[in-house]
């Protein structure tokens, strides 16, 4: 594309030069000399384009090595983060975890004294019951003794 503009640009100054150089003789010497000047002019500019041209790629390059360097980085803080977010994570299942086997320990407690308490109750009750029954059963072999 550089080289396109650069040799569209002498040949519009190389046309200009020849159409200059048309017309009389005694304007023939200045042509010759406006054509070493506009060879001189075509020759610095295609130099000042070629500088502008490295210049530009030597931005371009700086650019784009600037730009992988952030992209670098900013990959690095999200491996951070995404790591820290995963830490945490763990860190709240594993309290969360925790919880539940103390809340679930707590429960089993709970359900194991209910059983002592309902247990003891049911001995109790049955203790009693045969006592009664025990004592009903006396009470019936007096009446059967006494008859």
């Amino acid at each position: 594309m550089e080289k396109r503009k650069l040799t569209l640009f002498a040949t519009l100054i190389l046309s200009g030069a020849l159409l200059v150089g048309c017309g009389d003789d005694e304007e023939a010497a200045d042509t010759e000399q406006t054509s070493g000047d506009v060879s001189q002019e075509l020759e610095q500019a295609g130099d000042d384009l070629e500088q502008a041209g490295d210049a530009a790629v030597n931005q371009t390059e700086e650019a784009m090595g600037d730009a992988a360097e952030a992209t670098e980085q900013a990959g690095d803080e999200l491996a951070q983060e995404t790591e820290q977010a995963g830490d945490a994570i763990v860190e709240n299942t594993e309290q969360a975890g925790d919880e539940i086997a103390q809340e679930t320990e707590q429960a089993g407690d709970a359900v194991v004294e209910g059983t002592e308490e309902a247990g003891d109750e049911i001995a109790q009750e049955t203790e009693q019951a045969g006592d009664e029954l025990e004592q009903a059963t006396d009470e019936m072999t007096e009446d059967d003794n006494k008859s």
